[in-house]
């Protein structure tokens, strides 16, 4: 199996330097969890150096890829949206994406939910 480098992020070890494939396979299923939404306050920055963006649709995920889609599907009522990774979390153990405001509205995000989250 050829794994692109542009698909894997480096993790830096006491003992040396390792690769870790650090994509979300759709061929596999995606993920499913829970997802919360976050703000930020204006004017702060993402983990990928940019702007916090309010109005543009973007997520935080612990290993996608900075500027990979994802489609996060809310399973209970079946709405989703496509978000922009630019940030990484959360940290709270059992989530599995935090989407930013504008993502968070247009599903009808309001606090937790169980979500199915695949590349798009």
């Amino acid at each position: 199996m050829h794994i692109d480098r542009r698909d894997v992020g480096p993790i830096a070890l006491a003992v040396g330097l390792i690769w870790a494939v650090v994509s979300i396979d759709p061929a596999v299923g995606g993920q499913t969890g829970i997802a919360s939404w976050y703000g930020r306050e204006s004017g702060s920055r993402t983990a990928n150096g940019e702007k916090f963006p309010t109005s543009e649709r973007t997520c935080a995920h612990r290993s996608a890829r900075f500027g990979s889609h994802l489609r996060v599907t809310v399973l209970s009522t079946g709405r989703s949206v496509v978000c922009r990774v630019n940030d990484r979390g959360p940290f709270i153990r059992g989530r599995i994406i935090d989407l930013n405001p504008a993502s968070a509205r247009a599903v009808g995000l309001s606090g937790l939910a169980k979500v199915r989250v695949v590349a798009d």
